[in-house]
């Protein structure tokens, strides 16, 4: 799994260098340039009629990072990625330092190695008073069935969640906007830090960042994915930034296909690790999105029954 440092990195590097990746953005073919197609690897819907995910690699090169054979593939469209080393805690953003994540540390929810930032670029403690958030322009409410709320901004405080019945890590109401047009509160300069990171654009203006876009929920613990889908069209990019999906168990479950962030073997649940019903409950649920998610953006069908060990879905959900 890639870190998320690693990821802006390799944007900044494309935003200046003049040339931002293009993808599969529109069913197997760049929105832009529908000439411009991949192997086709994945079909779903009715009679499998739809396309999607497409092989990576197979592209022209202008879907590679530095439009040559040499490039990294995969930044714009396709499939979502996940990246590891930052999320947002209750509308907090919070990161792990130097790029330490991608020595497979400890990033689970209660880890001490996550870090705010403050306005001056420090990094200190989570719950500092005075560190950098993302906060809703409109006041959310309680309303399970809220969408979309608009407009976010960089802040020093969260004074609009977008959900107000609690911190939780549900599908309530979220915030979209062009990443471009991320706001900032009046009097706060943004640290340099924050565009490196690619938490806030580098170029703030209209055409900065070619439309990518950038979505939020500030409330419970939010995981990063990057780049966009098949299915984004001009929203995807290698400036898009992704930052409403919960939270530990599902981030576990991935990276047990993904990485190694998930040190416990999962076949501690039937030990009675987590013996309580609302804890199987929870987890069980997010073994099954996720391999539902897995499926549907590998396009396979996962074996269940030849699972075992630590990598054993089928063990695992049989157990909880």
């Amino acid at each position: 799994m890639m870190t998320n440092a690693e990821f802006a990195a390799i944007a900044l590097w494309c935003q200046k260098n003049g040339f931002l990746p293009r993808g599969n953005t529109s069913y197997g073919k760049s929105h832009e340039q529908p000439q411009e197609h991949g192997t086709l690897t994945y079909k779903y819907g009715a009679n499998n009629a739809t396309i999607g995910r497409v092989a990576t690699g197979s592209g022209p090169t202008s879907w590679l990072h530095n439009n040559s054979p040499s490039g990294i593939d995969g930044l714009c469209g396709n499939v979502w990625e996940w990246v590891s080393g930052m999320r947002v805690m209750d509308g907090e953003i919070q990161v792990i330092p130097d790029n330490n994540a991608a020595m497979g540390v400890d990033e689970n929810r209660e880890s001490t190695l996550w870090k705010a930032i403050m306005p001056d670029g420090r990094l200190v403690a989570p719950g500092t008073a005075g560190t950098l958030k993302y906060d809703s322009i409109a006041a959310g409410n309680a309303n399970t069935n809220q969408g979309n709320l608009g407009a976010m901004q960089l802040s020093t405080e969260v004074t609009h969640p977008q959900y107000t019945g609690g911190s939780t890590e549900e599908y309530y109401a979220y915030g979209q906007q062009t990443f471009e047009s991320l706001g900032v509160k009046s009097g706060l300069v943004v640290p340099e830090i924050a565009k490196v990171l690619g938490l806030y654009p580098s170029k703030p203006e209209a055409g900065g960042h070619q439309g990518d876009y950038f979505y939020c929920r500030n409330y419970g613990e939010r995981l990063p994915l990057r780049g966009g889908c098949w299915y984004d069209s001009a929203r995807a990019g290698v400036l898009t930034y992704f930052i409403t999906s919960a939270s530990a168990p599902l981030l576990s479950i991935c990276n047990l296909m993904f990485g190694n962030l998930f040190k416990a073997p999962i076949g501690a649940f039937s030990s009675g690790l987590h013996s309580s019903p609302e804890v199987k409950k929870i987890y069980k649920n997010a073994i099954l999105w996720s391999l539902n998610m897995l499926k549907y953006n590998l396009g396979q069908n996962l074996s269940w029954e030849k699972a075992n060990g630590r990598n054993g879905f089928f063990l695992a959900t049989k157990s909880i």
